[in-house]
């Protein structure tokens, strides 16, 4: 803030002494001495010219100089006793009062030079008060960022210098906020727009975080005023220091899923790889001996739902992870003995808006048991999609035959696959013979001969030739029915496998 009139005069120092009081709230340009009868043509208003009176002759020359001073606009006229004129003429008191320019006196032991030197030193000091502030601050946001204080802290740092409340918001939502003063609604209305500035009805301006690809802004209480210059350079000061932060708590964040996608490709391999299934949950805070519970949520936009699962798991008590495997969102969570999962189903797809797939396993009461709790949910997903008008289910919907093979490991199925229908495969390998196809379409039609033969476009008595091929290769009796119920489990396992090694490849 620069001088003004009232300044100059409140110098003790300076002993100056009020003798017309104009406009004290003036801002002094600079100070200037001028004995010349008529100073005017040299100045640019704003002044305070100070002069000993030597162009004084009388009346005439009192209007030349003081009327020439007000023309031009001076803030103000400082006159000094001398020798030749020991007191201030009343004609110069009396033009100062009918122009309405403020006249003070400099006392005779005070030189014009100190004068000067006064202003000099406030301005200087008025220009260096924002930059002294601005690395004060500087210094403020640098501690906040390396000790981890988190956005709360450089949103404290901004409403030193900004009175009021203050906040960061992304994807309409408050990450943070100071003040006692809450984000308006219409604001974060503003927001979805994509409007940036003052919304002045709600006494809040928006300005767009730099280089923050979730269109994160901070919101500034300015209670329906200009922020002058010193807070908007305050205001450009923290948004560096935020953007800054918020790479870093994106960072975090996508570390954080990269190794919650590891932590469920690992659940996936089984009992083979428990060891570093623990270890992984350890890394990422989770216990491995305490009941969790799985949740597979499946949508279009991933991205999308992976941000709207973690807020809902924001607002949640314990540590949870998710991340994106598969083509589905995948989630971990505490499931304490009385949890009740259907319940957490419903909260996280109102949570979703109803834009993604919702499926629960059961509760796995430690970490050997949550691949089973990871199938179940991916089976209770799909499930949801056959009832959209509810969107989601959980473990205890399931009943199939299905779901009770993809419990089992990728090696115990391979070895019940190949057990039966190993002799098919290489039959068919060598000869072309189409067994493996023959047995899967006459289970399915619940071994109806002229269904299947029509099906297959083959005479039934070739098919009656496949049937008996297959029974002699397997030694299996297609005329019993638990004969059949194998044949059928064993090529659904041979199925879900390669629909594993399907969606792992992808």
């Amino acid at each position: 803030m620069s001088m003004i009139v009232s300044d100059l005069l409140a110098r003790r120092d300076l002993r100056l002494e009020l003798l017309v009081e104009g406009d004290l709230s003036r801002t002094i340009r600079w100070v200037h001495a001028s004995e010349l009868p008529d100073p005017a043509p040299y100045l640019r208003g704003g002044e305070v010219v100070l002069s000993v009176g030597v162009w004084y002759t009388g009346p005439e020359s009192v209007e030349r100089f003081v009327g020439g001073l007000a023309r031009s606009n001076v803030a103000a006229l400082g006159f000094s006793p001398y020798e030749q004129l020991p007191t201030i003429p009343p004609d110069v008191v009396d033009a100062a009062q009918r122009h309405g320019m403020t006249l003070f006196e400099v006392p005779e032991d005070v030189p014009f030079i100190v004068v000067t030197e006064a202003f000099i030193e406030a301005s200087m000091a008025s220009r260096e008060r924002p930059l002294r502030e601005s690395a004060s601050r500087n210094a403020e946001l640098v501690r906040g960022l390396q000790g981890g204080q988190g956005l709360e802290a450089l949103l404290r740092v901004l409403t030193r210098a900004i009175p009021g409340s203050a906040a960061v918001v992304a994807d309409h939502r408050i990450l943070a906020r100071v003040g006692p003063q809450t984000i308006p609604p219409e604001v974060l209305d503003a927001m979805a727009r994509g409007v940036d500035g003052a919304v002045v009805d709600a006494g809040f301006r928006v300005y767009p975080i730099p280089a923050d690809p979730a269109a994160a802004a901070l919101v500034v209480q300015t209670h329906g005023e200009t922020p002058s210059i010193d807070q908007s350079a305050a205001v450009d000061q923290v948004l560096a220091f935020l953007a800054i932060e918020l790479q870093r708590l994106r960072s975090i964040r996508e570390n954080a899923r990269r190794y919650a996608t590891e932590l469920f490709e690992l659940i996936d391999e089984g009992v083979h790889e428990h060891a570093a299934t623990v270890a992984r949950m350890r890394s990422l805070g989770l216990s491995p001996h305490e009941p969790m519970v799985v949740a597979c949520v499946e949508g279009s936009d991933q991205q999308r739902v992976l941000r709207l699962v973690e807020r809902w798991l924001d607002n949640r008590d314990g540590v949870s992870v998710a991340g994106i495997k598969t083509g589905q969102v995948l989630v971990l969570l505490p499931a304490p003995g009385d949890a009740d999962v259907s319940q957490f189903a419903i909260e996280l797809h109102g949570a979703l808006g109803g834009v993604a797939l919702v499926g629960f396993g059961s509760p796995a009461k430690d970490a050997h048991s949550i691949r089973d709790s990871l199938v179940e949910a991916r089976y209770a997903a799909r499930f949801a999609a056959r009832r959209r008008d509810v969107g989601y289910a959980t473990h205890d919907e399931l009943a199939s035959h299905v779901v009770l093979l993809a419990t089992q490991p990728d090696r115990e199925l391979l070895r019940f696959e190949q057990a039966l229908l190993l002799p098919l495969v290489e039959h068919d390998q060598r000869r072309n013979s189409g067994l493996l196809a023959t047995l899967d379409r006459f289970l399915a039609t619940a071994a109806q001969y002229k269904t299947t033969a029509d099906d297959l476009h083959i005479h039934v008595n070739t098919l009656r030739l496949r049937l008996t091929r297959i029974e002699e290769l397997t030694g299996r009796d297609l005329a019993r029915m638990d004969d059949r119920v194998d044949f059928w489990l064993a090529l659904r396992a041979r199925d879900l496998r390669q629909e594993r090694f399907r969606r792992e490849s992808n």
